[in-house]
């Protein structure tokens, strides 16, 4: 990194001063790391933007910097700057006050182009939506920057420690942005945008990491010879170390828990391998060293409907909680016909079963259908338990539960979809 670069993110401004007093402080301006950086992207590089960085720039700039330049990847300043947007580690929601949004009008006061392309083909304002920097977006639009909204692609980086379902509702907020801004969105553009986000791969995408390690070993080989290795290393343990033998036991018996679960929901294994699973399951969890986890899965499921019972009409915060939506974020009215598209339903389903199996045995989804139909109507509720019967069959208590608040016209198809009311 250059000196200059150094000095410019300390804001030294005395070093800075000096050494663009140097005689060799124009070449210091221009001069260039080894991925194309000038002096003035390693300035703009940082995620918190300030005054200091207002001077730092201007400074620059006075002694012949370009702001206009671009580095290897074709990034400008401007570029540079509307990618920043810090996200609050608690909600996953934007700050309420990005830094980047009073850097990103002074750099088109200076006569930062906004049509600048960088080596992807996207353009300052496309950046900003991929990021979904709302205040930058606001800045460029001020300044009477127009983009094509229709093609612009989400980064999935920006889904990283955000709520899934929180970051899909930001998008319609965008879209419902350029749509105020005079952009006309078409059947098929909305089509085309929720499916690029919202597609089974980039889900799968999104929340691979978290998926239990036994479905990415691979081969029906790989799997059994993973977990015999465990239960050899369980059996030779025997009596001369029950605190280790009980601690490997807990870890194998969490490591299959999951997978036994979501293998019911779609996410198949080989037919040998779940019965090798499910049997290892049972030997284990009926041994000296079970897993308390189930009983307390039990005990939190109770918890859980005696607090559901207590849930005012209107109160969407646990709603919130189950999907994985901020607090003070909720689902409204705008975000219903989202539950519409096919992609949605997708994405729904695997939120819920991902995250909540196996406490939920049917209650859970009960629980956001009637929080949904608390909220909204019957007929969004309906919708909802068709969307998860298919899954499995809901407990008939559950259905009993959500049919006293379906209209009567919805309650034959729901019948029909869980086939589970006499």
């Amino acid at each position: 990194m250059l000196f200059l670069s150094l000095s410019l993110m300390s804001l030294n401004a005395e070093i800075v001063g000096e050494l663009l007093g140097h005689p060799t402080g124009p070449r210091q301006v221009e001069a260039r790391d080894r991925h194309g950086n000038t002096a003035l992207h390693e300035l703009l590089g940082t995620p918190r933007l300030g005054r200091l960085h207002h001077y730092g720039l201007a400074m620059l700039l006075a002694r012949g910097g370009r702001v206009n330049a671009a580095n290897l990847n074709g990034s400008t300043a401007l570029h540079q700057v509307v990618k920043i947007t810090r996200f609050n580690r608690e909600s996953g929601l934007p700050e309420q006050e990005d830094c980047s949004s009073g850097m990103v009008a002074y750099l088109l006061s200076l006569g930062a182009d906004p049509a600048a392309l960088d080596a992807r083909l996207t353009s300052p304002m496309q950046l900003a939506c991929n990021r979904l920097n709302f205040w930058a977006m606001d800045s460029l639009m001020q300044a009477g920057v127009v983009e094509d909204w229709a093609d612009f692609q989400l980064d999935l980086a920006t889904m990283k420690n955000r709520p899934y379902l929180d970051f899909c509702f930001n998008v319609l907020d965008l879209m419902e942005v350029a749509q105020v801004r005079g952009h006309t969105w078409d059947e098929r553009q909305e089509s085309r945008v929720l499916e690029a986000l919202l597609s089974p791969e980039r889900f799968e995408a999104g929340y691979r990491e978290r998926m239990s390690s036994v479905l990415q070993l691979g081969s029906e080989r790989e799997i059994r010879a993973y977990f015999e290795a465990r239960d050899r290393e369980i059996q030779e343990l025997g009596d001369r170390d029950p605190p280790t033998r009980s601690y490997l036991t807990g870890l194998v018996l969490q490591a299959i828990h999951v997978p036994i679960g979501l293998h019911g929901f779609g996410l198949r294994m080989p037919r040998r391998v779940y019965r090798y699973l499910v049997e290892l399951f049972n030997r284990l969890q009926s041994g000296p060293d079970r897993v308390e986890f189930l009983r307390d899965d039990i005990a939190a499921l109770n918890t859980e409907m005696e607090y559901t019972k207590n849930v005012p009409i209107g109160d969407g915060r646990r709603l919130n909680e189950l999907l994985g939506l901020a607090p003070e974020e909720g689902i409204e009215p705008r975000h219903i016909r989202w539950l519409d598209h096919p992609c949605a339903q997708e994405v729904l389903r695997k939120r819920i079963f991902y995250t909540m199996y196996p406490k939920s045995g049917g209650y859970i989804e009960a629980h956001v259908a009637k929080c949904l139909v608390k909220r909204f109507a019957a007929r969004l509720g309906a919708r909802l338990v068709g969307l998860l019967a298919p899954y499995r069959r809901l407990p008939d208590l559950v259905c009993r539960e959500i049919v006293a608040h379906l209209a009567p016209e919805d309650i034959l198809n729901v019948a029909r979809a869980t086939q589970q009311f006499l």
